[in-house]
């Protein structure tokens, strides 16, 4: 993995980790999800406490995700399955406070 890629896999996991951690102190439970033979995948599965299934992608802050992340995230929203993008510890409490109305 080239170095760069290594920084982009370690900031992910900083945002990955700030995501589980504020998450799971507002009730969720959070989990980092391992796909298989499945390429662009979202990174963390959220569940909150009314029944609710959140997908969540974690990306380096002004990131975007690759085209087939986003390929994949718009497959599953044909499913009723909607994909968050998350690349910073701002974004991680807006998105929870929007889901947590």
């Amino acid at each position: 993995m080239p170095r760069t890629r290594k920084l982009a896999a370690i900031r992910e996991k900083v945002i990955q980790l700030h995501l589980i951690k504020e998450a799971e102190e507002r009730g969720a439970m959070a989990r980092k999800l391992s796909w298989e033979a499945r390429v662009g995948a979202p990174d963390i599965q959220l569940f909150i406490p009314d029944g609710r299934v959140f997908f969540i992608e974690c990306k380096m802050r002004d990131e975007t995700p690759r085209p087939s992340q986003q390929a994949e995230h718009r497959r599953m929203s044909e499913f009723g399955h909607f994909v968050h993008v998350v690349d910073s510890p701002e974004t991680v409490r807006e998105l929870l406070a929007r889901i947590y109305i």
